[in-house]
């Protein structure tokens, strides 16, 4: 289930300890965090385009998210994107997508590691 980010207090830890990951266009901060919730946020700025332009960027990495070939681990990430998601193949952008969950999530069990 995919959730939206709401507090500010998540942000704000994505922010400052979120492990970063970049595949192509698309890049995020993955913070994970206990419980089967998968939350998303968005930082697409206007220089990106048109309010319709970044919308569907927005809801083509949301669609990604959702398929099924696209497995995301529990936490919060926070996405954001060139203007090439807009013209790229969907099957492009799916695999982008997984790369780009990939790297977050394994930084974040090597900070893990680091750790004990």
């Amino acid at each position: 289930m995919i959730d939206s980010v709401r507090d500010r207090a998540t942000f704000r830890r994505l922010r400052t300890q979120g492990n970063r990951g970049r595949s192509g266009p698309i890049r995020a901060i993955y913070l994970p965090h206990d419980g089967p919730n998968v939350e998303v946020a968005f930082a697409i700025g206007r220089k990106f385009g048109s309010a319709v332009q970044r919308n569907r960027a927005r809801r083509r990495i949301q669609a990604a998210l959702r398929d099924e070939t696209v497995l995301v681990a529990p936490g919060a990430y926070l996405f954001s994107c060139h203007p090439e998601v807009m013209t790229m193949p969907f099957a492009s952008l799916l695999t982008e997508v997984q790369r780009c969950v990939d790297l977050c999530e394994t930084r974040s069990l090597s900070k893990a590691d680091r750790a004990q």
